[in-house]
């Protein structure tokens, strides 16, 4: 039988503190941020930071409809940043939410893309592929 380990790099998720380190080390700060749970396949920009349960979450936008995004301003890497630093516990984890709060993510992954960033959780993925090995 097969046996697979969770990786920590993909369940222990980031603090303020690293997520701002590793979004500095981006040389251009005006790139939009996103957010996806499955390695990049969906994404959906920022909306908004809420404080939640000793954690900030990372909100979507909202999605009127399939083309119109609405109750939200667009993020960049350095308005992200900006947020972030203003947030009193620089300790504290940030995790992703598609569902506005209900559902949410650690932060695996922070990735440079074409001409934006994504941040992502990949812990969907290896939990269905630690189900699919038992």
């Amino acid at each position: 039988m097969l046996i697979h380990k969770k990786p920590a790099w993909v369940y222990q998720g980031k603090t303020i503190n690293q997520v701002v380190e590793e979004l500095s080390t981006f040389e251009n700060l005006d790139r939009e941020v996103f957010l996806s749970v499955d390695y990049g396949d969906s994404m959906a920009p920022i909306g908004a930071i809420k404080n939640k349960d000793g954690r900030y979450l990372l909100l979507v936008c909202k999605k009127q409809n399939s083309i119109e995004r609405v109750g939200c301003s667009r993020m960049t890497i350095s308005d992200l940043v900006k947020k972030l630093q203003s947030k009193g516990r620089q300790d504290l984890e940030v995790r992703l939410s598609l569902d506005f709060d209900e559902n949410h993510k650690p932060i695996s992954i922070i990735v440079k893309k074409d001409n934006f960033c994504l941040l992502m959780s990949c812990s969907d993925f290896y939990d269905r592929e630690l189900t699919l090995t038992r």
